[in-house]
């Protein structure tokens, strides 16, 4: 009898679910609408409430850039006022356009900002419904509503920064993308989706590579590989082409998108190795004082491959330090007080009830062609910290898949009555190390393996 029950409530429950998903998809249109006004909602209440931040930084130098270009100086260093191509064009050019139609001020940019970002959450429901189910899609969809780090003011939309669109632009692409298996066209205008993710982002020029392993995984080196693989190379070379050769005419050398490589290189490891940018470093400081050319960008990538040779012999700890900044589900930041750092989590508390949820999802349909491409995103993700910066804020330009995936875990989860109590516990079990074990003694104990970096 007790086994009848159960069985009952189980047959109920998926019951349930798929009369749930069977009513979304008679009401897409609505669906769509809903998400839209409430994630616009959400952020215009959060912007606000933020409204006069602007971080020092990315920020106020993109935001030069756009007004430069809204005043017809071109793409030029501000230091030496000549032509370059430190930064990617793609975002100083969207700024441009918006100055240019509403004045130099930065509430349409924030509104820009802020729709971009409600954007994402129909995107996001559209491609969890395409790939896997409706109810994977809304999860996912009301997940990215109201997901803390998409709407924390210095990593969000807030900030004026390239984040949103680059997120927008990878869900529409992957739409597209999709999509050509049954329209090939559309895998020249998923190639021209990322192209311009690539000049939003230059972590966008990983994405063709990523696609076409995907293809070849789907149709080997069949007809229909080569078709798709040709029609979406072409359209991201549509995209960046034009850009690569005004680099090629005014610095002479072969850039696909921008010179900043190196500032990266070298910040992400002369930081974590020896904390010389916090403590001062003149190196760095007299190289950046002659602007931000190409061949200061070549200096700093030698001297930050150099700082990664050196310490060859830290290369385990010190990766995972970056990882610890990178994923860690529970270190939003810290504040000192007196002697003591004091976690603050508030907004991840999403991504760790989520986390174990991605988990399984990759676990159980490893084999699916969007399950493999989020790993090989999240890779790509890993691979980039780990030679370069881990950073929260790095992460969030994969969360929209993690999300996906992560809704996906949990609807199996709530269809499978064999999964459940073993998840809970699995589930209990990475809260219970990820928040008591890790944030405290582990990174220490690893940390103090590095010399001269503080243990968090």
């Amino acid at each position: 009898m007790k086994f009848k029950n159960k069985y009952n409530l189980n047959s109920l429950l998926i019951h349930s679910w798929d009369k749930f998903q069977n009513t979304l998809s008679q009401h897409n249109g609505l669906v769509l609408l809903a998400l839209l006004m409430g994630a616009i909602s959400v952020r215009l209440i959060i912007l606000n409430l933020n409204y006069e931040i602007i971080s020092p930084g990315d920020s106020l130098s993109y935001l030069k850039l756009g007004s430069d270009f809204a005043a017809g100086k071109g793409f030029i260093d501000p230091k030496t006022n000549l032509p370059y191509a430190y930064w990617p064009p793609g975002w100083p050019m969207i700024i441009a356009i918006i100055y240019k139609f509403f004045g130099v001020h930065t509430l349409p940019l924030r509104l820009y900002q802020a729709f971009v970002s409600a954007l994402l959450c129909p995107g996001v429901y559209l491609l969890g419904r395409s790939i896997f189910n409706a109810g994977t899609g809304l999860l996912a969809a009301i997940f990215c509503i109201v997901y803390p780090a998409f709407l924390h003011p210095q990593m969000g939309f807030v900030n004026l920064l390239s984040d949103p669109t680059y997120q927008l632009l990878l869900v529409a692409g992957l739409l597209l993308f999709f999509r050509g298996e049954k329209i090939k066209q559309s895998y020249y205008f998923c190639g021209l989706v990322f192209g311009f993710s690539a000049l939003v982002k230059p972590n966008g020029l990983a994405v063709p590579g990523i696609l076409i392993l995907i293809i070849l995984y789907q149709h080997r080196f069949k007809k229909n590989f080569f078709k798709a693989s040709s029609l979406l190379m072409l359209g991201f070379l549509t995209a960046i082409l034009p850009w690569t050769v005004r680099n090629y005419l005014v610095l002479n050398k072969l850039v696909l998108v921008s010179t900043n490589s190196g500032v990266n290189l070298y910040v992400g490891n002369a930081n974590t190795f020896t904390n010389k940018l916090r403590q001062g470093d003149p190196f760095y400081d007299k190289i950046r004082a002659q602007g931000d050319g190409y061949e200061q960008g070549q200096l700093l990538n030698r001297q930050g491959i150099k700082f990664l040779k050196d310490n060859l012999i830290h290369r385990q700890s010190i990766f995972l330090r970056k990882m610890k900044y990178h994923f860690d589900p529970f270190l939003a930041y810290k504040i000192k007080k007196g002697e003591t750092l004091v976690t603050i989590s508030k907004y991840n508390w999403m991504y760790v009830f989520l986390a174990p949820f991605i988990i399984l999802g990759f676990l159980i349909r490893s084999r699916d062609k969007f399950v493999l491409m989020s790993a090989l995103f999240l890779s790509v993700n890993i691979l980039t910290a780990l030679v370069y910066l881990g950073s929260v804020r790095y992460r969030l330009e994969i969360d929209p898949l993690l999300i996906i995936v992560g809704c996906m875990g949990l609807t199996a989860f709530v269809r499978s009555s064999s999964l459940r109590l073993k998840f809970v516990l699995f589930w209990l079990l990475i809260n219970a190390v990820g928040g008591i074990f890790f944030p405290t003694i582990l990174p220490k104990l690893l940390m103090d393996l590095v010399p001269g970096t503080d243990p968090m």
